[in-house]
């Protein structure tokens, strides 16, 4: 079933109307798919899903949009845009657009983003120019080098002219049991990927983030806050 929900719906009858909490509770669940459970020896840490399905749909249901497809299709619904990556870029796009204070401009490329191509997020018409976003969703490192190494270097080396300035996002929800403290300084030395990406006169940068489903520390708005600086403490080349 196709999404059908537009990243302009998305942002008038969910985006717009729900409180920074909620936004960051969808964020996390939204980070988790289907191959979660190949990508961890041991499921029983994984948070509990159902839950999650529950919360999810008590917060997108504001929107009469997405009721509709709800009803027609409850489950293909929250495969096609939730367990995949749309929600994830709808929220982060719309959060960055929001957070962009008075000297920081730039414009979200919508029919990118809708067209789920890579690079995942598109921003145009900032100080630095054409800023290109991909983001891998992980509960463990296992394939990583690799992952980076095929979905994202390839690309970058294919296309180089068009990716001199672009940001690689990894984010690791927290699981049962972590401490989101602990895991963000574990995962904090991944900015070793940027060697991978690196090319003279380029500005590729690794974040990495730990997000929690609630607190004020590893949230959608403290991952925005480190993008908008790579923005604004960038000089322009």
């Amino acid at each position: 079933m196709a999404t059908k929900i537009s990243y302009n719906t998305f942002k008038k009858e969910v985006f717009n109307k729900i409180r920074e909490k909620q936004k960051n509770k969808l964020f996390y669940w939204s980070l988790f798919d289907h191959s979660t459970w190949e990508e961890i020896d041991q499921p029983h840490c994984l948070p509990k899903f159902s839950l999650g399905k529950r919360e999810v749909f008590s917060i997108l249901q504001i929107s009469p949009s997405i009721k509709k497809l709800v009803k027609l299709d409850k489950d293909g619904f929250y495969k096609d845009f939730v367990e995949s990556e749309t929600l994830t870029n709808y929220l982060l796009s719309a959060q960055i657009k929001q957070k962009m204070k008075k000297g920081l401009k730039g414009n979200i490329d919508i029919p990118n983003l809708e067209k789920r191509v890579f690079p995942d997020i598109i921003i145009k018409e900032t100080r630095l120019g054409r800023i290109n976003i991909e983001i891998k969703r992980l509960v463990s490192a296992k394939n990583l080098f690799d992952r980076v190494k095929i979905e994202v270097i390839a690309k970058i080396r294919q296309y180089k002219r068009w990716y001199n300035k672009f940001l690689l996002i990894i984010l690791f929800p927290s699981c049962q049991g972590d401490n989101p403290d602990r895991v963000n300084e574990l995962i904090a030395g991944y900015y070793v990927y940027e060697e991978l990406m690196s090319q003279k006169n380029t500005k590729r940068n690794v974040l990495c983030a730990c997000i929690n489903s609630s607190g004020n520390k590893h949230t959608l708005n403290k991952l925005v806050e480190r993008i908008l600086n790579y923005i604004k403490n960038n000089k322009k080349r």
